[in-house]
């Protein structure tokens, strides 16, 4: 019979890692070894600064780039994360009152609130409620994307 851990290990290689850079200064930090990691290999990484909308964000030399500058404290507001190479798909889209056929990129978001009585030592939610999601396509040659920045 499948156990917990197993159906986890199952599903483990659909997640990325993602860690905030407010950590910087802490070189015990697992955020080190992060940093270090995406300087070797940035196009394994995106660092994409902490609001919701798109745009702003380094990817490839630019990760490498940003890291070696070593400006810790503008460092501060970013995340740095995995980087999600999705599969491509044939789509056809409208652009400018025209069809086109092009290869494209979909990501789901999915919309939640969790609350958590942080007094508590298991720190189970209380309440854990999902509101919604939105599905975003945009083509496969571009970094940013989605409907908010007209991609």
């Amino acid at each position: 019979m499948p156990t917990h851990q197993d159906d986890l290990n199952h599903i483990k290689h659909l997640f990325k890692g993602i860690w905030t850079l407010e950590d910087i200064e802490d070189e015990k930090s697992e955020v080190q070894d992060v940093i270090k990691n995406a300087i070797e290999n940035p196009h394994n990484y995106v660092i994409k600064p902490q609001k919701e909308g798109g745009g702003n964000n380094y990817y490839d030399q630019d990760v490498k780039d940003l890291l070696l500058k070593n400006d810790r404290d503008y460092l501060k507001q970013f995340l740095i994360m995995e980087r999600i190479y999705p599969p491509e798909i044939k789509a056809y889209m409208l652009r400018a009152g025209k069809v086109i056929e092009a290869q494209t990129l979909s990501e789901l978001g999915i919309f939640s609130s969790v609350f958590i009585d942080a007094s508590k030592k298991d720190m189970i939610p209380f309440e854990n409620i999902t509101c919604g999601s939105m599905l975003r396509t945009k083509g496969s040659v571009s970094n940013e994307g989605g409907v908010n920045a007209g991609l």
